[in-house]
């Protein structure tokens, strides 16, 4: 989720300098409201961002996206046998994620 913040903080920079992109999260922690807020249709000539946890990639479709950034990359849970325990890692998605992830995309 930092990287989510981190991406989420430096788009809202241009946006807010070009006036036509409303930058929104999605992750897991978000109230409902919060999360309702990527279905919302955006004002004449505003482009909708959504920076997105993989909870895009089965939960929900969004009408109207036209376009998916997908890093390729997924944190998971899993053993670490050099520290001999449970951390979150980074591994890159399967084909098929992929697939599932731009197929989330509604038509419009």
């Amino acid at each position: 989720m930092s990287e989510i913040s981190t991406v989420v903080e430096a788009a809202n920079v241009y946006a807010e300098q070009t006036q036509k992109w409303i930058i929104l999260p999605l992750h897991s922690t978000l109230s409902l409201a919060e999360q309702d807020k990527v279905f919302d249709y955006p004002p004449e000539g505003v482009r909708k961002c959504i920076i997105s946890t993989n909870i895009a990639e089965t939960s929900v479709t969004i009408d109207g996206v036209r376009f998916v950034v997908d890093s390729g990359k997924v944190k998971e849970m899993s053993y670490d046998a050099t520290y001999r325990m449970q951390r979150l890692q980074e591994f890159c998605i399967s084909r098929a994620s992929a697939e599932q992830r731009k197929g989330r995309a509604g038509e419009n």
